[in-house]
Parts: C-alpha cells; structure tokens; sequence
C-alpha cells in the first residue's frame, strides 16, 4: 500500500515528540522573559507562537495534499515521496522561527537580520544527527541530510539544486499561506504603516515587467499588500500545487478584494496572464491557460 492511503497525516511520532518539547520549553522562556523589548506584551509573543504552530500544521496538510494530487509520485518521475520525510519536513520547516521569537520577540527578520531557515538547519542537526532520534527517522527511510538541506534552503526563492523536497516545501509553504486568506487580510489590516487606499506602481511593475516576487519594502498600502501575496503564485514549482490553487477559493477571493481596493481590472488581468507564462515555463505535465483562472469582469 502507497504511504499516502495508510495514513492521513505523515509526521514521524518522534518528530513530533521533540517539536512538542521545544514549545513547551518556548512557552516557559517566553514567562520568564522581561527583557523582550520589541514588543512589551509577552501574551502577544505567545500569540505569535501559536500562529506559527498553526501555520506549521497547515504546511504540513498542505505537503500531504501536493503528494497526494501527485498520486504518491514525484512529477515528472516514477519516484515516490517518502511521504515520512515529507511531514518530518513540514513540521520541522519553520523550527528555527522559535529561536527567533524567544531571542528577539518578533518574526520579523528584517528588523532581526536573523535568517530562521539556517537556524532551523542548525536545530536540526544537533537534535536528530548522530542521535538515536535520527536513527529513528532512518529506520522509516529519511535521509536526514536531505531534511536538513530542505529546512536550510526552504526560504530561498532562487534554489536551483535537485533536492525535490525543497521544491515541496516551498510549495506546501505558500499553499498553506494563500489558503489563509482571511488569516493574512487580518494581518495587513492591523498594520497600522499601510494606507487604506491606492496601490503602488512600481509593486504592479515587479510583477508585470519583472515577473518577480515583491519586494517588502516596496509595499506602501494594504492593496500592495495583496498584490505581494498574488506574486507568490510566480514560484510555484509543480502542476499538482497549481491545480490546488486554481481550485481553492484563494483566487477568487483575492481578485474580488483587488476590486474592493479599486484596482482596475486590465490590471489584474495582465497580473493573471503573467502566472500563466511563468506556470507554463515550469510545467511537467498540464499546460495552463488564461481560462482556467476565475473570470475577471
């Protein structure tokens, strides 16, 4: 029987042991902390971390839904997923995030300079290399230098190694993100430095002329907000996770909040049209067209 029809959830129990345990120990540091100053409220820093608890378990559904769609194989191939390795991935993606909530109160790297992927790596390792948690993932089939190489590098848009598990996880990251719409419109709503109205050209031009990702400092308004999270859509690495995109309600969703925020619709269709070219220079086995995305009038 393929992983993927024996079990609806694919973290090894270890993994989750240990995750547990760090958050337990999180949350005791967080209590004791006075010295937590970018932020004075230490009930908000516990929020934070239960957000990305959250959001971690979303990546982890998210991974198992991609694999899934894939029908237990790696696209393109004949290989399987190690479906095992896949949630320990997922759930250990983000682990380095913990360090920076307990050391510096926010997650917010730009202010930090701190770079969570490779502090995850770094966890990673002295948890489960050489150690009897990690022969424990050996046993199930993980190699644990491919975990550790897709936590490393699960943040880094511009990968080009063959680890395929990078490639998941970036994926099953801003699926679970995008699947959350409601989550993030909040977000932005109480950032208090974005203008309630308007959007800003040049986030529009990263898109349209660029076919990037938009930058953060560009973002001036809680409609450039949503046009950054539209850019996610530009790196999407398999036709499985397109297809869960195109058939969840984050599209349609999103474009009728583009127009609440008044962007014209030639936009937004020029927007739509810039993914389906970038959809199709990376597709395996589907070609994508302007039709298979909800209909903008």
């Amino acid at each position: 029987m393929n992983q993927i029809e024996a079990n609806p959830r694919h973290v090894p129990e270890i993994v989750d042991y240990v995750v547990d345990r760090l958050m337990a120990e999180g949350y005791a540091d967080l209590s004791d902390r006075s010295d937590l100053h970018l932020y004075q409220d230490r009930s908000l820093h516990r929020q934070m971390m239960e957000g990305k608890i959250e959001h971690t378990e979303d990546v982890v559904c998210a991974t198992d839904d991609i694999i899934r769609e894939m029908g237990g194989r790696i696209e393109g191939s004949e290989e399987e997923w190690n479906s095992y390795q896949a949630g320990a991935i997922a759930r250990l993606h983000d682990i380095g995030r913990f360090t920076e909530i307990t050391k510096y109160g926010t997650f917010n790297s730009r202010v930090t300079g701190f770079d969570h992927s490779k502090d995850g790596a770094l966890i990673f390792d002295f948890l489960f290399g050489n150690s009897d948690e990690g022969r424990i993932l050996e046993r199930l089939g993980c190699d644990l230098q491919v975990i550790e190489e897709a936590i490393s590098y699960h943040s880094v848009k511009d990968y080009r190694g063959n680890n395929q598990y990078v490639y998941l996880i970036r994926d099953a990251d801003k699926l679970a993100l995008l699947r959350r719409l409601d989550f993030q419109e909040d977000v932005i709503n109480r950032d208090q430095n974005l203008a309630a109205e308007g959007y800003s050209a040049d986030v529009v031009r990263q898109v349209l002329a660029d076919h990037t990702s938009v930058s953060h400092g560009t973002v001036l308004t809680k409609a450039d907000s949503l046009i950054r999270l539209f850019a996610f859509l530009l790196n999407i690495n398999f036709d499985a996770t397109k297809g869960l995109l195109l058939r969840s309600a984050f599209l349609p969703e999103l474009i009728k909040k583009f127009q609440e925020y008044s962007l014209p619709n030639e936009v937004i269709k020029a927007m739509i049209n810039v993914v389906v070219e970038e959809w199709n220079k990376t597709a395996k086995t589907t070609t994508f067209t302007r039709q298979d995305f909800p209909l903008v009038e």
